[in-house]
C-alpha cells in the first residue's frame, strides 16, 4: 500500500529528520501512490458508470491527504514534487453533484414515495459535494415530504375510551 507508506516515512522522518531510507521511501511511494491513484481516475473516467464522478472524488481526495501529510512538514516537501490536484477535485465534485440532482429530479418526476425517497439520498448526496447550495436543501426538504408518510389518528371521543389510559 503505498499511500501507507507515504504515511510512514513521513512518521520515521518526523523522529529521524536524517533518515536516508525513510526519504527514498517518501520520494518513490509518493510517486508510485499518484500514479496508482491517477490510473483509478483515468479508468473511472473511461467508463460508463453512472456515478463515476463519486469515486473519482475519493481518489483525489486521497492525493490531497498525501500532500497534507507531507506539508504538514515543509522540510519534507523538498523531497517529492508534489501533485497538485485542488482544480480536479473541484471539477469532479461538481460533476458528481450534476448527475447525483439529474438523477434525484428524474425520480422525482416518477411521483412514488418511494422514487422520492431515492431522490432524497441523491440530493443529500449532491450537497455533500456542494454544501453551501440553499436551493438543494429547499430540493432535498421537497423530497423528504413528497416520501413522507403522513398518518392521521382519530381518537374516539368516548369517555369510557379515555378513562381505560389514566393511570
Amino acid at each position: 500500500n503505498y499511500d501507507t507508506a507515504v504515511y510512514k516515512a513521513v512518521k520515521r522522518l518526523q523522529q529521524k529528520p536524517d533518515h536516508k531510507k525513510a526519504s527514498r521511501v517518501l520520494r518513490e511511494a509518493y510517486s508510485l501512490a499518484v500514479d496508482q491513484h491517477m490510473a483509478s481516475i483515468e479508468y473511472l473516467d473511461k467508463s460508463n458508470r453512472a456515478f463515476k464522478y463519486d469515486a473519482m472524488v475519493e481518489e483525489y481526495e486521497q492525493v490531497r491527504m498525501l500532500n497534507q501529510s507531507i506539508l504538514r512538514y515543509p522540510q519534507y516537501a523538498k523531497l517529492v514534487t508534489l501533485v497538485n490536484v485542488d482544480d480536479e477535485i473541484s471539477f469532479t465534485q461538481k460533476e458528481a453533484a450534476r448527475v447525483h440532482i439529474a438523477e434525484a429530479e428524474s425520480l422525482m418526476n416518477k411521483s412514488t414515495k418511494a422514487h422520492a425517497r431515492d431522490a432524497f439520498y441523491h440530493y443529500s448526496r449532491a450537497s455533500y459535494f456542494t454544501p453551501a447550495n440553499t436551493a438543494l436543501y429547499d430540493k432535498m426538504d421537497e423530497a423528504l415530504m413528497a416520501g413522507t408518510v403522513h398518518v392521521g389518528i382519530d381518537f374516539s371521543s368516548t369517555r369510557r375510551f379515555f378513562r381505560d389510559f389514566q393511570t
